[in-house]
């Protein structure tokens, strides 16, 4: 399994994000721990993509009760990129989630895209986040996991699809609160370094079962 497999660029709790952080010093520590989790070169794009994350996330999570204060985030979590039985001596340097809400019993994985609004297949890329934590993320077992795509450039938009959420930045409060309802229970600090540094196997639920041909009688 590759080195950067479980490595993250920031962690920290919604009320300190909302209440003891700035864009500016956020965005340099950012800039400094992406070396961290990737071996390719930090872009511009990348910089104002964090920058239009940043101020959305946080006026989102001013917008949420307290109750939500006590949620963990995760930004730029790095997942496996192929599936861990099939993975070979040099397997990449995984996928990175944009962020990851945690609770005691529930997550939800954020993608979040400097767009109007829905493209081609962007469900199925939001999912591919929040499908490796339904089956490979051992420390995720028994959590609901739900997945949301935000379009930062998009209005009064919250649609619901079968397998995620849409939403625009003025309804991001109220898709979280729909993925991760109250009650909401603080994840404790041993479990979140359980959780960052989870194994990846494939949960025994979504192993395929090998068909075993039956022996021809011979006449």
């Amino acid at each position: 399994m590759s080195s950067y497999i479980g490595r993250y660029a920031y962690r920290t709790t919604a009320k300190t994000l909302l209440e003891e952080t700035s864009r500016g010093p956020w965005l340099e520590g950012m800039a400094t721990q992406f070396r961290r989790i990737c071996p390719f070169e930090l872009t511009n794009g990348q910089i104002r993509a964090w920058g239009n994350l940043y101020d959305v996330l946080v006026s989102a999570i001013a917008a949420l009760p307290e109750e939500y204060m006590k949620l963990r985030i995760v930004l730029e979590y790095v997942m496996p990129q192929h599936n861990p039985l099939t993975v070979s001596e040099k397997p990449g340097v995984g996928v990175r989630a944009d962020v990851i809400l945690l609770s005691a019993d529930k997550l939800a994985v954020l993608e979040f895209k400097d767009l109007e609004g829905p493209f081609e297949k962007c469900e199925k890329q939001v999912l591919k986040y929040k499908n490796r934590l339904q089956k490979w993320h051992v420390e995720s077992t028994g959590m609901s996991k739900k997945a949301i795509m935000v379009f930062t450039k998009a209005d009064d938009m919250l649609e619901r699809v079968p397998h995620a959420t849409f939403c625009s930045p003025d309804r991001l409060a109220e898709a979280i609160r729909e993925a991760m309802p109250t009650p909401v229970h603080k994840m404790s600090k041993t479990r979140i370094k359980e959780w960052l540094g989870s194994d990846w196997a494939v949960k025994a639920k979504y192993l395929k079962a090998k068909v075993v041909e039956k022996p021809t009688e011979s006449t």
